[in-house]
């Protein structure tokens, strides 16, 4: 049977927050672009418009890089399966190279693979650090991993 040790929040990170950011900002650059005499901030028409667009093209780069690469991981006895929420793989033990601990700050956990798989060798996902410190602590396989 799988533990699950990624965070609830990882859906709502992933999915959620993307869509609300690009829909919101998306929608505004959009209103901004058909309207002709919008001034805010003391900036003209012209800076407000490159700057909404360099502003929006900014929050997604940052997503992409953030939330929309954390991934749900679980684990067995011998492996851990990791899902995007549309698709699922497994990699067996043998296939891991290390995991990282989480920071006290942000619980975000990085699986390095020895080879690159489906999501490619880093895998990070935000973790639920006391489940993922127990589960670590009682199965020694997982615990020499630890970097």
């Amino acid at each position: 049977m799988a533990l699950r040790i990624s965070s609830s929040l990882t859906l709502f990170l992933k999915l959620m927050v993307p869509i609300v950011w690009t829909t919101f900002l998306g929608s505004l650059t959009i209103a901004v672009f058909m309207n002709d005499n919008v001034q805010a901030f003391g900036l003209t028409h012209a800076q407000f418009k490159i700057s909404l667009v360099i502003f929006l093209i900014i929050g997604l780069i940052i997503l992409y890089f953030t939330f929309i690469q954390l991934m749900r991981v679980e684990v067995e006895e011998d492996a851990i399966i990791v899902t995007n929420f549309k698709t699922t793989y497994r990699y067996p033990l043998h296939n891991i190279e290390n995991i990282s601990t989480p920071s006290s700050f942000m619980p975000v956990v990085t699986i390095t693979l020895k080879e690159k798989g489906h999501f490619g060798k880093r895998i990070p996902f935000l973790a639920r650090k006391s489940v993922l410190l127990d589960y670590l602590s009682t199965h020694p396989k997982y615990k020499s991993l630890l970097k």
